[in-house]
């Protein structure tokens, strides 16, 4: 049991609730679920053993929810209009280049240098008699780097917020 079933369980029953969990503001989303069963906001398994144990589970975070609903849809809101206009100001600062006859090659060099470290790290996981106690490592940079190659695609292609759910 870990943050994302904790995620899960709560987003069943408050789905405010458990998207903000997983985000910037988790750790308060967390301290209020922790306090409301008896748990630890640092210690998801225990929460996740709580929440499934109390058969009130569903009432109490519903209430919670409820309680607070207001403020975390403005929170919420106000996450989403943050992530929007970083995406805007990324290609206003584009389209403002190329105005200007300029282009910054940055973003390009960056995007490539990320591109070939994946290739690296799946060459070297496909490498006959490379140690295997390292496969764990590489498996998390790879799954890092794949991350960024989203955000590489959010930036040149468009993105919204569906991608961080």
């Amino acid at each position: 049991m870990s943050m994302p079933d904790l995620i899960k369980i709560v987003s069943g029953f408050a789905p405010v609730l458990g998207s903000l969990l997983g985000g910037p503001i988790g750790g308060g989303v967390g301290a209020l679920i922790a306090s409301l069963f008896g748990g630890s906001k640092d210690d998801p398994a225990d929460l996740v053993r709580r929440i499934q144990a109390d058969p009130d589970a569903a009432v109490k975070l519903k209430k919670l929810e409820y309680d607070h609903l207001e403020e975390l849809k403005n929170i919420q809101a106000d996450r989403e209009k943050t992530q929007a206009d970083d995406r805007k100001d990324a290609r206003a600062r584009e389209l403002e280049l190329a105005k200007m006859g300029m282009q910054d090659k940055m973003p390009h060099i960056i995007a490539f240098m990320i591109i070939g470290a994946v290739i690296g790290v799946v060459m070297a996981q496909l490498i006959p008699g490379v140690n295997t106690s390292n496969s764990a490592l590489l498996g998390q940079i790879s799954g890092m780097l794949t991350r960024e190659i989203i955000q590489i695609c959010a930036y040149y292609f468009g993105g919204d917020s569906q991608g961080d759910k």
